[in-house]
């Protein structure tokens, strides 16, 4: 199965619309970061190195048969008590307590969502062992922090998929289209004055206003004088360096601070006080600097991973619905529900990996912003 470079699907892999990208670090292939419903989803890992095993004696289950399959337990028959029906992959069971603990790990809105996410990813584990077994790949050789089975699972998609290199051309065309969202935020040094308020106290926020406005009026009239005052008055920890937040990037600060910090010139004081959640602010810059867009070279071999990883995903699921379309699943439809994979219908025979990007899903995004309050550096962020 040889997957092309393709436009990621969106929900499953690429950048979100109008964001920024940085391909500082771009995502590394692994099994269980399979697209849209991973092998083991966001926020999970399967419980134990066995996808079923022998269930506790619980009151509510009904007897059922077990042998023994490639070194791994199956029990099959035995349908639940609960009226629920069984849910099983060909004639393999997965059972609900097997489901319940795995429920516990799905970071999902409710219940319902948390279960089918369960659920499906049970099922998509239990596809992907049972074709390893039928091609005789076992978990010899794990890697660290792998199970055999996590092994089989990375063994079994290493043969199957074979994902080629992009062309040199296909990396320059995206980059041609998607070279804008590469460029670094805009950066600002940053000196400040902070007069603490809290947000739900209007007398405070009154009383702080009056005071900043009079300072302002100093810091204006003088703006190196913005050194002195904020070492004697600020409530911001960053007073003891005269009131110095150092090089602020773009988005790393809350919004009503970074909109004033756009306004300014190197050297210029905002000639209003801010207010922010955190009190009031008088703001000076001391420098900055706009943000550019990295030469291609210097991203092209990250640009190269990208591509690499997004085709790798989308490749990976459409295996998966392969394996699934030929497969008996009982009890549990893989493809619906507000987080199911496209049917295998859906997929598309092949496009260009240098289109633009995606509309959600993981990306070579920018790590969050550290820090946060006024400017990072405390003031109560």
């Amino acid at each position: 199965m040889v997957p092309e470079h393709h436009d990621v699907p969106a929900g499953l892999g690429g950048a979100g619309s109008g964001r920024s990208l940085d391909l500082q670090a771009a995502p590394r292939r692994r099994h269980d970061t399979v697209p849209a419903r991973a092998v083991h989803p966001h926020g999970a890992c399967l419980v134990g190195a066995h996808l079923v095993h022998r269930p506790p004696g619980l009151a509510d289950r009904a007897p059922q048969r077990e042998h023994r399959q490639g070194g791994r337990l199956i029990v099959q028959g035995g349908e639940p008590q609960s009226g629920r029906p069984a849910i099983a992959v060909n004639g393999v069971v997965i059972h609900e307590d097997l489901i319940s603990l795995e429920v516990q790990l799905q970071d999902a809105p409710a219940p319902t969502a948390a279960w089918e996410n369960a659920v499906r990813a049970l099922i998509i584990r239990q596809l992907l062992l049972s074709e390893a077994e039928a091609r005789s790949i076992g978990g010899d050789d794990p890697e660290p922090g792998e199970d055999a089975d996590e092994a089989a699972i990375r063994r079994l998609l290493d043969e199957a998929l074979n994902i080629p290199e992009p062309t040199e051309d296909e990396l320059r065309r995206w980059y041609g289209r998607n070279g804008e969202r590469l460029r670094a935020p805009d950066v600002w040094r940053v000196q400040h004055l902070l007069l603490a308020a809290d947000p739900h106290d209007e007398r405070q926020r009154q009383e702080a206003r009056g005071r900043a406005q009079a300072l302002l009026g100093d810091v204006l009239a003088d703006p190196d004088s913005l050194t002195g005052l904020a070492q004697r008055f600020s409530d911001c920890p960053s007073k003891t360096q005269g009131g110095d937040l150092g090089w602020i990037k773009r988005g790393s600060t809350v919004p009503e601070f970074e909109a004033s910090l756009a306004a300014l010139r190197p050297g210029e004081v905002f000639p209003e006080v801010v207010e922010s959640r955190y009190g009031m602010h008088i703001l000076r810059v001391l420098a900055g600097k706009t943000g550019e867009v990295p030469p291609f070279d210097a991203v092209k071999a990250r640009i190269a991973e990208f591509l690499q990883e997004a085709s790798w995903r989308q490749g990976v699921q459409g295996y998966i619905a392969s394996l699934a379309a030929s497969a008996r699943i009982d009890g549990f439809d893989l493809f619906e529900g507000e987080n199911a994979p496209p049917r295998p219908s859906a997929w598309p025979a092949g496009s260009s990996c240098t289109g633009g990007l995606p509309s959600s899903g993981p990306q070579p995004g920018r790590k969050p912003a550290a820090g946060g309050g006024c400017g990072g550096k405390g003031c109560g962020g």
